[in-house]
């Protein structure tokens, strides 16, 4: 292997870098500190930040190898550290190394490891000359095979109470992807369809804290704004769509239209995008407490309204059909409620993880199908 040390790495939305001492801070508040982040990893929690900055110590005196590699994850809009990406197991002899990443817990569910992964991956086999890369996760934590998958990562088995974590003694799932199968996948013969999911711009009810669900609020001037914004976001990303699918919903339809219109893709109404009827809670306050809880009761209709089962069933066998597409790649430009059920087909998501989960107004999405 030609070993050249921890390079800088930029890809769409992040710069992978050395860490240096002026990352304590950001490291500590959205890594180290935090135990939902730790949970299934091997490090114990930081009490202090001075934990941290003794940390950042050693990762600058061990980048004096070239056999080490270990890279800040930095947002690069807010060129903020977000998390880390390391290959700490270096095998010469079978020309192996083995990957291991955290994120902080904002930007779970955005794609944001499974990029970093792939521009890793690409350095280790074309700079380093690396063969073979490993992965291994906590049988208890399938989202993290989630992403091994995603970047054609393949899963060899179980080795039963062969590592250790902060829960203690614990079964892995191991995984790994030969140089000569990332080409294959480069080359294209292993095609996955994907979709990008934009929620609308900023309605009526948004601005005023209501729930806006089945009822036809419109966009506000700012709606309109950030429509035009992300319009063009969506140009200046690069997507190669092949067609905008909305909600029949005004919001989503204006903001659609406007995507459409900047980046000519074609765009039609997709009625199993219409946001979910929230029954007597629509127009009430968004952050009620009641509310809140009542998303958790996926079988409840709210008293005329749709459940979420009901909700998750038409969105999920549109999912399933445009997975049947590899070859095409779709917007989806929908709501709130919407997001919530995509992002829980590609990813495991606990009762309370769902409620609570939300986007940004006009926030993109990048998913990819397994």
């Amino acid at each position: 292997m030609n070993h050249c040390g921890t390079k800088e790495i930029t890809t769409r939305r992040l710069l992978l870098r050395r860490f240096t001492a002026a990352d304590a801070e950001d490291m500590y508040r959205n890594l180290n500190s935090d135990g939902r982040v730790n949970h299934f990893l091997t490090w114990e929690l930081h009490t202090s930040i001075d934990d941290t900055v003794e940390l950042l110590k050693t990762f600058e005196e061990r980048y004096e190898s070239p056999s080490r590699y270990c890279w800040a994850i930095v947002e690069r809009t807010s060129d903020e550290v977000i998390g880390t990406i390391a290959a700490p197991v270096v095998k010469e002899r079978t020309e192996t190394v083995e990957v291991t990443y955290a994120l902080g817990y904002a930007w779970w569910g955005k794609g944001i490891v499974v990029e970093a992964l792939n521009a890793v991956i690409d350095f280790l086999f074309t700079e380093v000359g690396v063969n073979r890369i490993e992965a291994a996760h906590d049988i208890n934590n399938p989202n993290s095979g989630k992403v091994m998958e995603k970047v054609g990562m393949r899963k060899e088995g179980v080795m039963r109470k062969a590592s250790r974590n902060n829960q203690g003694l614990i079964d892995i799932a191991v995984y790994a992807i030969l140089r000569d199968e990332r080409e294959t996948r480069r080359n294209g013969n292993s095609a996955r369809a994907k979709v990008y999911f934009v929620r609308h711009g900023e309605t009526v009810w948004n601005s005023e804290n209501k729930i806006c669900g089945a009822t036809d609020s419109p966009l506000t001037a700012k709606g309109r704004e950030q429509a035009r914004e992300v319009a063009e976001k969506v140009r200046a990303m690069g997507i190669k769509a092949d067609c905008i699918l909305y909600s029949p919903l005004s919001r989503a339809r204006d903001t659609a239209m406007r995507i459409a219109e900047v980046t000519g893709i074609p765009a039609r109404e997709e009625p199993r995008l219409f946001e979910q009827n929230f029954g007597k809670y629509e127009s009430t306050a968004r952050d009620g407490a009641e509310f809140r809880e009542s998303k958790k009761q996926f079988a409840c209709r709210y008293e005329g309204g749709e459940s979420m089962l009901h909700l998750a069933q038409r969105v999920y066998n549109l999912l399933d059909e445009l997975k049947a597409q590899p070859e095409r790649t779709y917007i989806l430009v929908a709501h709130n409620g919407i997001a919530r059920v995509v992002n829980s087909y590609f990813f495991e998501m606990t009762n309370d993880e769902y409620a609570a989960f939300g986007i940004k107004n006009c926030e993109v999405r990048e998913y990819e199908f397994e």
